[in-house]
């Protein structure tokens, strides 16, 4: 607002002035010129009314003489300043040196007018003065409000990075053979790595960077930490996480927003690792010396960007050889940092620092890299580095099984669904549950897990509703057999079933698992067993894999394992 115009909003008395003034004369002029300027004139003669009126009035503005019959006008000051009162004042005297007037501002005087008084003057510098007033106090209580919204946002960040750290922590951020560089941009991370084993002992990695940074960054992968949870934990495969993972984010993130990430299974079992790459850069599957054997390309849409009509789940298969046992992952935010003169950091550098690190030395080597290479310069994005030992993993699974003499009685459990309580229950958690309560050794417990998952997954799907995996080989397939497969379920019967027993006989250390369910079966079935064999079949290969005796009893819908 500019003075004029705070001049014409101001309403006509609406300005109080105390004019201390001992000659009657100056007194009377000074109080008929205000009156008709439009102010609100209090006219006083000494320093002590002046004091009295102070104390019970508020005002915009004090005129005072300097020479008083009880003191001096610059005597005020100290008063205002006692009482904690702020208000402009002018001096008004016809003492005109420099010395006194140096004094003046000094003290805090606002302004000074030399008499004689020249009033059109006078009313313009009050105004002026009451304007300057109005602005520094506007201008105070804006301050005031910005430091309150901002200390509020300081506490609700806090509480939010308190919430996010504790979301990643809680999910094992770090595992013994997965190594990490998180390193945000401002106070919040984009990035996200989470790992965790599932009930079988697939190791599931998974590395998300959100679209840009901070908060609204953070907010965005906050949602898939609990699918990640619940998926992993129920032992389902990379490409149902996956599929999980993007339904969630096209439900409940605004379509501006999206993840890119890449998901990656480790199976101990069959010795393959399986990766999902959607909008990251490569993922370098490397050997001992650090060159590359296999780049896990992008072949997918970040999450959240696709429906999930024409969303790909498909995976990237390979068998993990002695030679390549370091898998290495990061974001664009690595490869696109720039240095002082503009040069990005590039992916032939990180190649060239993994062929030249040691293991696990090779994330502090590109961290120093890193920072030389963006010398003073700030983050201009997340940076999130991990690389996961494979072979690693894979030993310590082999060196954790063994034999355990257990001192515990048998244990056995039965359960068997039926009609829409196929449905309504996860048969596979609820083996789960009673599998984690055992006291089996892990190693025995995630194979039987593994087992009895693939046997009821098969029970379901192809016994009692005749699905067929071929339809699961591309993307419009997958969608027609979850289409069917919600269709089919919907129109379950009482007779249709599944049934499951397990028998730990712990003297031996062996665990028989029976299914059977209400399908026809398969082994009469020439074409229908083909099919099984060779596509869901993948997985009764690793269930022979584990089992020390694998039986299918005719017709098909009956198959017994045990398992030492």
């Amino acid at each position: 607002m500019a003075l004029s115009e705070f001049i014409l909003d101001d309403p006509q008395g609406h300005t109080k002035v105390l004019l201390i003034e001992d000659s009657d004369a100056h007194n009377k002029m000074l109080s008929s010129y205000f009156a008709q300027s439009g102010f609100n004139c209090d006219s006083v003669r000494t320093l002590a009314h002046g004091r009295e009126r102070l104390a019970h009035n508020s005002y915009d503005i004090v005129l005072v003489d300097n020479h008083l019959p009880d003191g001096l006008g610059l005597g005020l000051m100290d008063v205002l300043a006692e009482r904690g009162i702020d208000v402009p004042v002018m001096m008004i005297t016809s003492n005109d040196d420099y010395e006194l007037i140096q004094e003046c501002f000094e003290q805090g005087i606002s302004d000074f007018m030399p008499k004689p008084l020249h009033l059109p003057l006078l009313v313009f510098k009050i105004q002026r003065l009451i304007f300057n007033y109005w602005l520094r106090q506007n201008v105070q209580t804006q301050n005031a409000k910005l430091e309150d919204l901002l200390n509020e946002k300081q506490r609700e960040e806090h509480l939010a990075k308190h919430v996010f750290e504790h979301l990643s922590t809680k999910e094992h951020l770090c595992h013994e053979h997965l190594q990490a560089l998180m390193q945000p941009s401002s106070e919040f991370n984009g990035d996200l790595l989470l790992s965790r084993c599932s009930p079988g002992g697939n190791l599931f990695v998974m590395l998300l960077d959100a679209t840009g940074h901070g908060l609204a960054a953070a907010i965005s992968i906050l949602p898939v930490v609990s699918i990640f949870r619940a998926m992993v934990s129920k032992g389902h495969p990379l490409s149902m996480l996956a599929y999980e993972l993007n339904q969630r984010l096209i439900r409940e993130m605004p379509g501006d927003r999206f993840v890119a990430g890449i998901l990656v299974e480790v199976d101990p079992y069959r010795r393959e690792l399986s990766v999902w790459n959607g909008g990251m850069p490569d993922a370098l599957l490397c050997d001992r010396a650090g060159h590359v054997c296999h780049r896990f390309a992008s072949r997918h849409m970040p999450l959240g960007v696709l429906d999930t009509e024409v969303f790909d789940t498909s995976t990237d298969t390979l068998a993990l050889q002695d030679s390549a046992n370091q898998l290495f992952m990061f974001s664009d935010g690595l490869v696109e940092q720039d240095s002082a003169s503009g040069e990005a950091f590039g992916m032939q550098r990180v190649e060239r620092l993994i062929e030249l690190g040691q293991g696990q030395d090779t994330i502090s080597k590109m961290a120093q890299a890193l920072r030389f290479h963006r010398g003073a310069l700030p983050y201009s994005d997340d940076v999130s580095l991990c690389r996961l030992d494979c072979q690693g993993f894979l030993n310590s699974h082999k060196e954790a099984q063994g034999h355990v003499d257990y001192q515990f009685g048998n244990q056995h459990f039965h359960a068997r669904l039926s009609g829409y309580q196929l449905a309504q229950i996860d048969l596979v958690n609820w083996v789960n549950t009673l599998l984690q309560a055992s006291p089996m050794a892990p190693q025995l417990r995630q194979k039987v897990f593994t087992v009895c998952a693939e046997l009821i997954s098969n029970a379901i799907d192809h016994g009692v509703l005749k699905l067929e995996s071929a339809l699961k080989t591309d993307v419009d397939g997958f969608v027609a057999y979850l289409a069917q497969r919600e269709e089919r379920v919907a129109a379950l019967q009482q007779q249709d079933w599944v049934e499951i027993e397990v028998d730990w006989h712990t003297p031996a250390n062996e665990v028989e698992v029976k299914v059977k369910d209400s399908g026809q079966g398969y082994v009469q079935q020439g074409p229908r067993a083909a099919d099984i064999e060779s596509l869901s079949g993948r997985g009764l290969q690793l269930v022979r894999q584990l089992a020390s005796v694998f039986q299918c009893q005719p017709p098909g819908n009956q198959t017994y394992v045990l398992i030492r």
